[in-house]
């Protein structure tokens, strides 16, 4: 994500208060701040102080047992797994150095660009609300602590710590080498442990960088992680300050930009040879590859030719970043979701999915935001007439949603600057939880429509699908049961889909979900909360709230129920989601009853 200067030089004035927040709640060790508030200023002075004399002490992470990598599965299949997500943004990844290398800004830099510290709950908050993977940007070369490019086995051990509660917590991984190449204090030529560029005369500093610290990141990240951790090998790699930096030419017109995309090439290459080397399950892991800057229409122009050979069959990923409504908070293009937008992300999405998905190569989009606010980067002030709406988000997102769920491209969207309004974040860090629920859900169900597998749908067992009529009210109902053991497999949740209509005569129409009775069928609609409200056995979400008769996931219930409208006499898909506590409860299966509701068919979805 490219960043202003205005958060560069933010101080964390805020940081006290955050201690009272969720992030504060979290099991595990956390590392503390470090003494003196963690200010960091445009000079680069290291937060906390003298690297050298950091005062925290270093997470503790126990040893994993080796699991078992699924090497049958492919890169195509994994992403269609992924679906949407987040990333950890502006936290592992602060980028400054004072220019004295190599250089080690310690563990307090993950809070000096304004994040609350990362916490296990922050970790689980995206996970609980329906996404399913997380991006981990880590930047590495502000923490290394001697010639050797060794890597401080403190960062290491807290990188570890925030993967691991990811890897926990269910989501799939992915875990970069993000902001070593860098705006600040960057020399020409490449000063030795200064990270890295893609640029003509330094290729060499470049190289022995990558090489060094990706050598160490594969052998922390190895046997310890199955097919849901991901690497990918960097993060808007490209030619700092060079007039083609954002747009590079493909067509040979421009001669450095020519060598820089031969330069990237040779480095992706030998970042995956490295991992690769390193044996065990990163054999066959998956690894992400991007074109220069990350770009989406780079990748576009090389298509196929911007990969580097694989020693392992079927396991690269492309991966592209696209800010359709600001252009990454640059103040540039079209802040409104109207007709050119919705035109570009269909031709794009298509194109995509011609050059790579269709040959067995998915695409993560692994960041796509707007940010609310958005400031000039000469003088950090606002920009008067950007606008940017809530209606824009959710209706360009979700549309961007819908085709990554056409073309298995998962969303990660860019989470970051949750201490201000102008940020383009989704989860509250601060009070652990969305912070626009109804407009994640959207994305959610966007993609998810799309995407929906009948041929990995748990079975349904004990099906009672249709209207039986209830004379004494002149309503009807019908019931769905779903089995144990469709509910255990959905061990970090599942999305339930129920295509439903409302019987005309009924006097009201409602939806309740709650345990079968016992493992042979029957209902107990008194015993389950499903965690929504204090006694409310209803879980009901209300149809035609929005053009086309679209439902929510995760409605609000109430303790009577919510009454069905629908827009339209027409069957409407509903959809549920039901997060891992709910899954927990259902330990004898899920029945279904739909009051004065005919439910045509139902499915689930882990």
């Amino acid at each position: 994500m490219k960043k202003t200067n205005l958060l560069a030089i933010t101080t964390l004035l805020l940081l006290g208060a955050l201690f009272f927040s969720c992030s504060n709640s979290s099991s595990g060790s956390i590392p503390a701040l470090p003494s003196g508030g963690g200010s960091s200023d445009s000079s680069g002075t290291p937060p906390g102080g003298n690297p050298s004399s950091d005062p925290q002490e270093q997470p503790q992470v126990q040893p994993r047992p080796d699991v078992t990598l699924n090497a049958s599965l492919s890169a195509l299949d994994i992403a269609q797994k992924m679906e949407c997500g987040w990333n950890l943004g502006n936290s592992l990844d602060y980028r400054l150095c004072d220019g004295n290398y190599p250089c080690n800004y310690g563990l307090g830099a993950e809070t000096a660009w304004g994040e609350v510290l990362t916490t296990e709950q922050i970790i689980k908050t995206g996970i609980l609300n329906g996404y399913k993977t997380i991006r981990i940007p880590v930047t590495w070369f502000n923490h290394l602590v001697d010639a050797n490019y060794t890597i401080d086995p403190k960062w290491m051990a807290r990188v570890k710590q925030v993967v691991n509660w990811a890897i926990d917590a269910g989501y799939y991984v992915i875990l970069n080498e993000h902001h070593s190449v860098h705006e600040e204090k960057i020399s020409k030529p490449l000063q030795r442990y200064a990270g890295y560029i893609i640029r003509s005369g330094d290729e060499e500093e470049s190289k022995r960088f990558l090489e060094a610290v990706w050598k160490q990141i594969a052998a922390a990240f190895n046997n310890e992680y199955d097919e849901h951790l991901i690497f990918e090998t960097l993060n808007e790699p490209r030619n700092i300050g060079h007039e083609h930096e954002w747009s590079p030419k493909s067509d040979g017109s421009c001669e450095e930009c020519k060598a820089n995309i031969q330069l990237l090439k040779e480095c992706n290459q030998l970042i995956l040879n490295t991992i690769r080397s390193s044996g065990g399950n990163n054999a066959n892991r998956c690894v992400m590859i991007p074109a220069l800057c990350t770009g989406l229409q780079p990748a576009l122009d090389l298509g196929l030719q911007m990969l580097p050979a694989d020693s392992a069959s079927g396991k690269l990923m492309a991966t592209v970043h696209w800010y359709p409504l600001d252009g990454g908070n640059t103040g540039h293009y079209s802040h409104h979701f109207n007709v050119a937008a919705k035109n570009e992300i269909k031709s794009k999405m298509e194109e995509l999915n011609q050059k790579f998905v269709s040959h067995g190569i998915p695409v993560v989009i692994g960041e796509y935001g707007a940010t609310r606010k958005a400031y000039d980067w000469n003088t950090n002030q606002p920009i008067a007439d950007y606008v940017v709406t809530y209606q824009d988000r959710l209706e360009c997102f979700s549309y961007l949603a819908s085709f990554g769920g056409k073309y298995s491209v998962p969303l990660l969207n860019w989470d970051a600057d949750n201490q201000w309004k102008s940020g383009s974040n989704t989860i509250d860090r601060v009070n652990c939880k969305l912070v626009e629920p109804e407009c994640v859900a959207a994305i959610i169900k966007a993609w998810k429509d799309k995407s929906w597998d009948e041929a990995s749908l748990a079975t349904v067992t004990n099906l009672s699908v249709g209207s039986q009529s209830l004379p004494d009210s002149g309503s009807a109902w019908g019931c769905v049961e779903f089995s144990e053991q469709a509910i255990s497999s959905a061990k970090h949740g599942a999305v339930l889909k129920l295509n439903i209509e409302k019987i005309p005569a009924a006097p009201y129409s409602q939806i309740r979900l709650c345990p079968r009775q016992n493992s042979s069928g029957g209902e107990d609609w008194t015993s389950l909360d499903m965690g929504k409200n204090a006694g409310g056995k209803d879980f009901c979400a209300a149809i035609g709230e929005s053009e086309g008769g679209a439902v929510l996931i995760d409605a609000e219930p109430s303790s009577n129920g919510k009454d069905i409208q629908p827009s339209s006499d027409a069957a409407v898909d509903v959809y549920y989601w039901l997060s891992e506590a709910d899954c927990a409860r259902l330990s004898t299966g899920l029945a279904i009853r739909g009051l004065g509701v005919k439910i045509n068919s139902a499915s689930i979805k882990n």
